[in-house]
């Protein structure tokens, strides 16, 4: 009589054991960062065009930015102030992909690195992380154009 409770938890234990065993979708691992390192943006994604929106600003209502990216690894990057009268600044050059997900601007862009999602670029922090809290949302640049 013992034994079908001492089976049934050792059945339940099995069962509990393989589901957290499974990863989901997009998990990061030690060598890539990410699951499935042949399907990434980079190559899963038309992540090629124009993307836009605005940023938060300490000092103004927000920052206009509008970054292109094309399938030969040249960006434009384009921001302005807003309530600033000065048309904004422009930068050129070439990027590269960090791990298939992430691509890093240039020197002249200072590195900065975007995260690709499916028709939207996460402006990322200094250490290539995605912005958390309250303003993450705030944060996302969204496809505008397409080549």
């Amino acid at each position: 009589m013992n034994r079908i409770p001492l089976l049934c938890l050792t059945l339940l234990v099995v069962l509990l054991g393989g589901c957290a065993a499974a990863q989901p979708e997009g998990h990061r691992t030690e060598s890539s960062g990410y699951a499935d390192a042949g399907h990434t943006a980079r190559t899963a994604l038309d992540w090629e065009g124009i993307y836009a929106g605005v940023i938060p600003c300490a000092s103004c209502p927000g920052i206009e930015m509008r970054v292109t990216l094309a399938a030969n690894g040249t960006y434009s990057w384009w921001q302005q102030y807003q309530e600033e009268e000065d048309p904004g600044t422009m930068i050129e050059g070439t990027f590269r992909w960090v791990d298939g997900f992430r691509v890093e601007l240039d020197a002249a862009a200072d590195h900065q690195m975007f995260f690709v999602g499916e028709n939207q670029l996460f402006l990322l922090d200094r250490e290539g992380n995605r912005v958390q809290g309250v303003l993450a949302p705030h944060y996302i640049l969204k496809k505008t154009q397409y080549p």
